[in-house]
């Protein structure tokens, strides 16, 4: 049995238990007030005033106080501590926001305003400004994000608390409390976000407005200068000043490299009398090779910086030049074209600095890992962190160097966007220019080169406008061939036709090849692609190389020629031109024909002008029974002899054919020059005309088809009076 003492403990404990539930519950009714305290609906309009926020503030305090005095072990604390971190972290923010800042002006220029020193100063600032401008929007963006997932868990921690509160039960009053911290929570995270938010989004305005006054400043250096310049002689000091000191420096780099490649002889010879018994030895070796190197690169980087200062030197005292009015645009257009160079030699210049610097941090990486997996004896270590860092100084030597390139490359644009905005109001005739020197360079670049020789968009152009010319000459020369041939040598459509095709195909692929040789593409690589070619042919495009030889093979055997007149698949027409691939036939019918080439040798195709334009026709004619037969052969024979489309030579041939049903058959066969059907069938109209004439003429009757009805006889016939109405049929007796 429990002592009486102890259940009162306990009692005790529960009834704290439920005061600090209904203590954590009150919040619940601030929230209508205050948006980061929970409850049961959204923040409030505005929850980040500092009002609220100290409110929330006390009444989380409060709240840790009754937690820690009933349960410090409790896991609500944890929560009340989270909760007052982020009210903290609100109240620090809102006090931010609060300071009244003033935009940062303009700073003053190491320099008088009126010198070029000066004026590069204000574009380092506008460098700058814009820097952190672009930077701050990009955070910007950041924390919009960050405020929308915040608010997404927000509204999934509200949903819970709902849920929890509708499930609620007497022995569930602490999971809804801890369900409602949790939202509000989630409603300070949401608070935070905002605030920082429009802290960026202010410090955005201030830098904002830093750009105007900023800009003023250098419309203002640019102004003073475009008569007189100020006295630039401290910049140009300070510039040789710098040039001493790296002189200076490269002369004590230069002894210490002496020194060292001393130690790393001695070194080498120690180590090749002990061998690799002498670890330490090694590592020293290895130790003093890396100090030499990097001494050598270090020495290397201050003598191109030497080399640099007179570029440096000679683009400030152009830019004074170019801020004068009286400077010449000619001469500015070469200063132009010197500071892009300039600017590509830079470009190139950082792009070995970050590929040595990526090299040098590799190296480094390596070598922190062996300093880290091994145990060597403390010499050989020692040895190894001398050499890392010594790697650790090139590196930054290489940073210096980096961030000094990138100042000189800002120099040079500045000057060169300076010289363009002087440049922009040319005269015509140097906007000639510049357009003749911006199209020699874009004619001049190097797409690629093959077997070192140079393809430029020049010779590309060129190439496509030959072979475009080539195109239209070898048309022009083909059909010039093609004359020459009909006039001089009397051949025919056909014979024509195949030698303009195959003079077109020769002439063609001549100024193909001069095109590609203009571009200096290697003619050798046609064996490869003749061998790809073959391979295609093979495969993939058997019917069309069926055709294309088919097309030769008619060009030059001629069973078809253009302009011959030809029967396929029932379809009279002309050919008009064998091509390539197909032959084009036009119809009697005015329709166009087109014929793969290999049908003409695959089928059977009658050509009814392959050797001559001779036609047979035959027309047939028949007369009545007891017409005079040798006087119907005389007149048709005069007929067939008047008629001139018929030719003598073959002799045309009447034949009497046969005693038919109603008449006596004559057919008349006859030649005629046709080239086509229809032609034979308007000389065969003319001759049925001419024959019905003088058959009418000489009382010969053409037959026609006759029918004998015979009549049964065997009973009597039944006669009626046809009109009488009252008729009646009369006995034959």
């Amino acid at each position: 049995m429990p002592s009486l003492s102890s259940r009162t403990h306990s009692n005790n404990r529960r009834a704290a238990g439920i005061l600090l539930c209904f203590w954590l519950a009150i919040p619940g009714a601030v929230a209508q007030l205050f948006p980061g305290t929970g409850g049961d609906s959204k923040p409030a309009e505005d929850p980040t005033t500092a009002a609220a926020i100290s409110q929330r503030l006390e009444t989380v305090a409060g709240e840790l106080a009754a937690a820690a005095a009933t349960d410090p072990n409790s896991k609500l604390i944890s929560r009340l501590h989270e909760l007052r971190e982020l009210l903290t972290n609100e109240q620090r923010l809102r006090d931010g926001l609060a300071k009244e800042r003033v935009p940062a002006t303009v700073a003053e220029p190491r320099y008088p305003r009126d010198t070029v020193f000066a004026l590069n100063d204000f574009y380092e600032q506008r460098f700058e400004l814009l820097s952190a401008i672009e930077a701050t929007t990009a955070i910007i963006a950041g924390q919009r994000k960050a405020l929308a997932d915040a608010r997404a868990k927000w509204d999934d921690a509200e949903r819970k608390r709902r849920e929890s509160k509708r499930e609620a039960q007497v022995d569930s009053a602490a999971e809804l409390t801890v369900r409602k911290l949790d939202s509000r929570i989630a409603a300070e995270r949401v608070n935070v976000q905002q605030l920082e938010l429009h802290t960026s989004q202010r410090e955005l305005e201030l830098l904002e407005a830093q750009l105007a006054p900023l800009d003023a400043a250098i419309s203002s250096s640019e102004n003073a200068q475009k008569f007189k310049t100020g006295d630039a002689s401290a910049g140009f000091a300070a510039l040789a000043e710098r040039e001493g000191r790296i002189q200076r420096d490269l002369e004590s780099l230069k002894r210490g490299l002496a020194s060292l490649e001393l130690r790393l002889s001695a070194a080498q010879k120690n180590f090749a009398k002990q061998g690799d018994a002498a670890p330490e030895q090694l590592a020293q070796v290895e130790a003093l090779s890396t100090a030499v190197d990097t001494q050598r690169q270090q020495i290397q980087l201050l003598e191109e910086q030497l080399q640099r200062i007179p570029h440096r030197r000679e683009t400030w005292q152009l830019w004074q030049r170019a801020l004068l009015a009286s400077t010449g645009r000619q001469e500015m257009n070469g200063w132009i074209d010197r500071a892009r160079e300039r600017i590509e030699f830079i470009n190139s210049l950082l792009i070995r600095r970050q590929g040595r610097m990526a090299d040098l941090r590799k190296r480094s990486d390596a070598l922190t890992a062996r300093l880290d997996e091994q145990s060597a004896d403390p010499i050989v270590r020692t040895a190894q962190q001398t050499q890392l860092k010594t790697m650790s100084q090139l590196a930054e030597a290489l940073h210096a160097d980096e961030q000094s390139l990138l100042k000189e490359l800002r120099l040079n644009r500045h000057f060169l966007s300076v010289m363009e905005r002087r440049t922009l109001n040319l005269e015509p005739s140097e906007l000639v220019r510049q357009g003749y020197n911006a199209l020699r360079r874009f004619w001049a670049f190097e797409i690629t080169a093959v077997q070192d020789e140079p393809i430029t968009v020049g010779s590309i152009f060129s190439a496509l406008l030959l072979a475009g010319l080539g195109v239209m000459i070898s048309r022009r020369l083909s059909g010039f061939f093609g004359r020459v041939a009909k006039q001089r040598l009397k051949l025919d459509h056909g014979a024509v036709a195949a030698i303009e095709t195959l003079t077109f195909y020769i002439l063609l692929v001549g100024f193909t090849l001069l095109a590609l040789r203009s571009i200096n593409f290697p003619l050798t690589a046609f064996t490869v692609l003749g061998g790809a070619l073959a391979i295609g042919v093979g495969f993939g495009s058997q019917n069309i190389m069926n055709n294309f030889i088919s097309g030769l093979i008619l060009m030059l055997e001629r069973p078809v020629r253009a302009q011959d007149v030809v029967e396929v698949d029932g379809n009279h027409g002309t050919i008009e031109k064998i091509g390539a691939r197909s032959t084009q036939i036009r119809s009697t019918d005015g329709r166009q024909i087109i014929v793969p080439n290999s049908f003409f040798l695959e089928s059977n195709v009658i050509n009814w002008t392959l050797s001559d334009d001779l036609v047979r026709a035959q027309v047939g004619v028949g007369v009545a029974y007891g017409s005079p037969m040798r006087r119907c052969e005389e007149l048709l024979r005069k007929v067939v002899n008047d008629t001139p489309e018929i030719i003598s030579q073959p002799a045309p041939i009447i034949i009497f054919d046969a005693f038919g049903d109603n008449s006596l058959n004559f057919e008349i066969y006859f030649w005629v020059h046709a080239r086509s059907p229809m032609q034979t069938r308007i000389i065969s109209s003319k001759l049925r005309f001419a024959i019905d004439d003088i058959f009418h003429q000489n009382g010969i009757v053409i037959a026609f088809p006759q029918r004998d009805v015979h009549l049964d006889a065997a009973a009597p016939l039944d006669v009626r009076l046809v009109g009488a109405a009252d008729s009646k049929p009369v006995d034959s007796d």
